[in-house]
């Protein structure tokens, strides 16, 4: 196969191409020819869904079938279907555990393949079921799988906005000029070979495998490739079509709105989106074009940060007595409803190259997509406006999109993606809805949408009477509530954490109790592992940003794995004589207060490290001369209340000024 290809490229080299969809139709062309002669393809037999059942459990099963049959016609023979009927569930349990157990504990299979089959096992035993069910259409329930992909079909491109003439837009004058991409052969084989072979196949038909079994022969030909389509600003016409996988969402799944369309796309498309993205990217970062509060598809900058910054900001403004009214915004479809003229001027005026723009007008227009489900598909719909959701690129192409937003308002604003929240002081209330009205604005301008019933309005106050400020989108009052739900955490009004605490606590019992009934083993280390990738993630999500709960919440936490202890090592639950401090010493599982400090420090190590503008906002550093730890210090403020003594920044900083001069976090080159 190699030879085949590496003959097929030497041509491509010599040969003369007047367009990329004429080289891309070529190299296509001959993978394709190569998959047909090399890949062997047969009818392989179905998989059987049961593979711990072997022949001897067969045969005890089709005995105990054959009696209970019979004892239906003489009850004289209950009893012996009674007994083997027994004996049958006994041996698919001790079947079950042993094949649980070998599965995970193969030593002729890597780490790597022992992590796949136990993520593979965990979503088969899951009971959600993510197909698209019967849609409704009108009064009616729909069930053919081709209708159903015309129904979503229908509902993906009814959103799409209509294009319309560009605007005057000015941007200031930037310094310097986005440069030209220069594709090397050798990026493009370092992104060949990191591709995932178990990634979705695309409409060519070129499966992620073949791309990186082949990296070495079709790096050369596809540099090519990737050079002359930036060069000539043209996109093959393969690239530009995507097969849509609907993603449920939440609400009613019979109700076509609440899917969410995902592109698969042409793997080769996705890794020339990587170099044109992380160009764009990077030169974003160097010039610091993008907001700075925009913490979504950006490196070093997660929810965890995200949450923090606004936690603080917040404990802040109540320590000083101020009360702050906040509106969290949703989006409605925004992915779906970029305008792609007014993207274009955008990304021109922010100093991206024409070279890249001119790309990019390619890639976005004449577009096709359609709906696939069950191996039936819709028809090909033209989609005129948005970037495709699962593309490289389409992320970064939102990112430049709504980087203006903040610019039409006065109060503070955060954006995750197009996560927004946006606050101001309860005391000046016009303030804050004539920031609401410029949104409004800005959506009118660029073709984007608030849904203000999906709003929320929150007052942080410790004030028992609470201001009563209205706010209104689109004539619309924003519901108030007194907790809100912000990148998954749950912040209520005083900064208590108490629901964030509840509903962790609920949601890692519930998962606890899966593994509990799914991972049937004697084994303690497949039963840890479950905790530990299943349990434990939850109860410590964004935890920097809550840390700050009561000893009776802290308990409640450390009350889950406590049961998850007892259930790994095998104690009944009503054996209350054996010590659950010393099951978890024996697994070396620390408590989860422990764990949650240490986070705390390396996070602010990281901070102090690689971004310190972040620490300067709240705490000064102190003069190396008057440390009397160690020479990285800072000096922590007084504070009026505990909520803000207790937040991340003023809490580390005092167990970071408490660390000696030899700890390994301060002197440790890496993190780890």
């Amino acid at each position: 196969m190699a030879q085949h290809l590496e003959h097929t490229s030497n041509i491509s080299n010599k040969a003369y191409f007047p367009s990329p969809n004429h080289l891309w139709a070529h190299i296509k062309d001959a993978i394709h020819d190569a998959m047909a002669t090399y890949i062997p393809r047969k009818l392989a037999k179905r998989k059987d869904s049961c593979p711990w059942i072997d022949k001897d459990l067969r045969k005890l099963m089709k005995t105990r079938n054959r009696l209970y049959k019979r004892c239906k016609k003489s009850p004289r023979l209950e009893q012996r279907y009674l007994l083997y009927r027994s004996i049958v569930k006994q041996q698919l349990r001790r079947k079950h555990a042993a094949y649980v157990h070998k599965l995970f504990t193969d030593e002729d299979k890597s780490s790597t393949e022992k992590s796949k089959q136990f993520w593979t096992y965990i979503k088969h035993r899951r009971s959600t079921n993510s197909n698209v069910g019967p849609l409704k259409e009108g009064t009616t329930l729909v069930t053919s799988a081709k209708d159903r992909a015309e129904i979503l079909n229908n509902q993906f491109t009814s959103v799409f906005s209509q294009p319309t003439p560009r605007i005057d837009y000015t941007q200031p004058t930037l310094n310097s000029q986005m440069s030209n991409i220069k594709v090397c052969p050798r990026g493009v084989l370092k992104q060949l070979k990191s591709l995932n072979p178990n990634k979705s196949t695309g409409p060519d038909g070129i499966p992620s495998r073949v791309l990186k079994e082949m990296a070495d022969v079709l790096a050369t030909p596809l540099t090519n490739l990737f050079q002359m389509s930036l060069d000539k600003g043209v996109v093959p016409d393969d690239w530009k079509k995507a097969n849509v996988s609907p993603i449920y969402k939440k609400g009613e799944k019979y109700l076509a709105s609440n899917y969410r369309p995902v592109s698969l796309t042409c793997v080769v498309s996705k890794v020339l989106e990587h170099i044109v993205t992380s160009h764009m990217m990077n030169y974003a970062e160097e010039h610091k074009l993008l907001f700075r509060d925009q913490h979504g598809f950006r490196r070093n900058r997660s929810c965890e940060r995200q949450l923090l910054e606004l936690v603080c900001d917040i404990a802040k403004r109540l320590d000083e007595g101020r009360e702050t009214d906040a509106c969290v915004l949703d989006f409605s479809k925004a992915f779906d409803k970029v305008n792609h003229s007014k993207l274009l001027l955008k990304l021109a005026n922010y100093g991206v190259s024409h070279q890249i723009v001119s790309w990019i007008d390619s890639f976005l227009s004449q577009r096709l997509q359609k709906v696939v489900i069950e191996d039936a598909e819709s028809t090909e719909s033209h989609v005129s406006s948005g970037v495709p959701q699962g593309s490289v690129i389409g992320p970064a192409l939102f990112l430049f999109y709504i980087n203006d937003l903040p610019d039409y308002v006065k109060s503070r604003v955060r954006l995750f993606a197009d996560d927004t929240i946006i606050y101001n002081d309860a005391s000046s209330p016009a303030s804050l809805q004539h920031d609401l009205e410029m949104l409004e604005k800005w959506e009118s301008e660029w073709d984007m949408e608030f849904h203000p019933k999906k709003c929320e309005h929150i007052v942080f106050t410790r004030k028992r009477n609470q201001t009563t400020n209205e706010y209104k989108l689109h004539n619309t009052c924003i519901p108030k509530s007194s907790c809100i739900k912000y990148l998954g955490v749950h912040v209520d009004s005083k900064l208590s954490w108490n629901q964030q605490v509840d509903k962790t606590s609920a949601k890692a019992n519930s998962t606890l109790g899966f593994v509990r009934r799914n991972v049937i083993t004697t084994s303690e280390d497949i039963k840890l592992k479950a905790y530990k990738q299943l349990v434990r993630p939850i109860l410590e999500y964004a935890s920097c940003a809550w840390d700050s709960v009561g000893v009776t919440k802290e308990k409640k936490l450390e009350a889950v794995q406590r049961r998850a202890a007892r259930f790994v090592c095998g104690i009944r639950r009503t054996d209350r004589k054996t010590s659950t401090t010393g099951l978890l010493q024996r697994l070396n599982l620390p408590v989860l207060s422990e764990r949650r400090g240490t986070r705390r420090l390396q996070l602010f190590r990281q901070y102090h490290h690689h971004d310190s503008d972040i620490i300067k906002e709240y705490i000064d550093c102190i003069d190396a001369r008057s440390s009397r730890r160690h020479c990285m210090q800072y000096f922590i403020p007084a504070t009026n209340t505990a909520h803000y003594q207790k937040t991340f920044f003023l809490r580390t900083a005092r167990d970071w000024n408490a660390l000696p001069a030899d700890s390994l976090i301060l002197s440790s080159p890496s993190i780890h």
